[in-house]
């Protein structure tokens, strides 16, 4: 039997078994749901309740450690790899220069790693998709709602999107994208990929409402899970050679073109419809590349950045330059090596780097539609972190995929 077989089958054999599991498990899928939903930004109208609800989740993260300490450490112990980054967040408290909020951010992310653990390791893939559907394509549902009812008061980007209940147009895509995703899964999961491909294309629409290049971008990752499932029926020497055919093409496109003088970079700005600068992106980086040299081993601390009296006039100058109340880099890579310097970005390109080569060999090696799920989710989380800086967040939708994703990939390759 392949060491992969057990582990990406899916099936849960004790639901099958015993009536009141489905129960236990439809309350925690519900649960899952519920903190995927206060991760999607939707936190305007229910900003106190996103609190109290994580607040909720990390009492009972607690009380998993205390009942079950024996499954806890034994968890833990599996994936210490994985804690490291929490775990040297809450130790760059000692020179950060705010160190109140450091501390905070650091315990709360170490919170959101093990729940996430937990997570995957008690819900199979398809429960996973189920509660990411839920709590995604819910928030998206209102928002609708409130667009043709009207309801609650309406809410708008500065350059007039609709947002419904969300405050940030690219928040309100990632929604919609995840749900998406999520529908599109479960989908193929139940061997109805056209339903999914019409969930898609009807909720398109909706990222362009919102002039969310962020989220247009999304779907391409959609399609990319669509391609992985159909190469799952080919040889395996084919769903090798057809995906390095077409890095192989699109390199060696992208090379003529430079050597005739084009701008890549430039046309692919101008097809999306942004300028140079990348709607000021490109600004907040140079600032953050020039803090992480000025700290360039461990970094200044987590969201000190945003939160210091020392750099009050740099986040001034973003916003009257750039946008008024920006608190994130727009680039998870530059976050984290703002935060913590080059040892922690090290570490989190690697943990990116090798999960997603594990995920890839057991792609090749099972055809398994779990994995290659997993591996569209691990690349989403990984491309779309060069826009923005969500996943390296506490209580972040994007930081949970990626904890997910990093230990699905660990259990495959043991």
């Amino acid at each position: 039997m392949s060491k992969y077989s057990e582990q990406v089958s899916g099936v849960s054999t004790e639901v099958v078994r015993r009536r009141f599991v489905l129960t236990k498990t439809s309350i925690n899928v519900g649960l899952v749901a519920l903190l995927f939903f206060t991760s999607s930004g939707a936190f305007f109208r229910f900003g106190a309740m996103t609190g109290l609800i994580w607040t909720a989740a990390t009492a009972l993260a607690c009380y998993w450690f205390l009942s079950t300490p024996r499954l806890m450490s034994r968890l833990l112990a599996e994936h210490w790899l994985i804690l490291l980054l929490p775990l040297f967040a809450i130790l760059s408290t000692a020179w950060s220069g705010n160190k109140s909020v450091t501390l905070q951010d650091g315990v709360q992310l170490l919170f959101t790693t093990i729940i996430s653990l937990r997570i995957v390791t008690t819900l199979d893939t398809r429960q996973i998709m189920i509660a990411l559907m839920l709590g995604m394509v819910g928030p998206t549902a209102l928002s609708v709602l409130n667009l043709i009812s009207g309801f609650l008061p309406p809410v708008y980007e500065l350059n007039g999107a609709l947002l419904g209940i969300f405050t940030q147009k690219n928040i309100f895509a990632k929604a919609v994208f995840w749900g998406s995703f999520a529908v599109m899964a479960l989908c193929l999961m139940n061997r109805r990929p056209m339903v999914g491909i019409v969930f898609m294309v009807a909720t398109f629409p909706l990222t362009v409402l919102a002039l969310s290049k962020t989220g247009q971008i999304g779907y391409g990752f959609i399609v990319l899970l669509l391609v992985l499932s159909a190469l799952r029926r080919l040889s395996i020497t084919t769903r090798i050679l057809l995906p390095a055919m077409c890095v192989l093409t699109f390199a060696a496109l992208a090379l003529i073109y430079i050597a005739t003088g084009g701008s890549l970079f430039a046309e692919i700005l101008a097809l999306l419809g942004k300028n140079s600068t990348l709607t000021g992106r490109t600004v907040i980086w140079a600032l953050g590349f020039q803090v992480w040299q000025d700290n360039m081993l461990v970094g200044i601390g987590m969201d000190t950045f945003w939160t210091s009296p020392t750099y009050a006039n740099q986040v001034a100058f973003i916003s009257a330059n750039v946008e008024d109340g920006v608190e994130g880099f727009h680039n998870a890579y530059v976050e984290i090596l703002v935060a913590m310097g080059s040892i922690g970005g090290v570490y989190f390109i690697g943990m990116i780097g090798t999960k997603w080569i594990m995920l890839m060999r057991a792609y090749l090696a099972t055809r398994s539609l779990n994995v290659a799920i997993w591996l569209a989710v691990l690349t989403a989380v990984a491309a779309l972190g060069m826009f923005e800086d969500s996943f390296f967040r506490p209580r972040s939708g994007h930081m949970m995929f990626a904890i997910m994703s990093f230990a699905y990939a660990k259990r495959l390759g043991r």
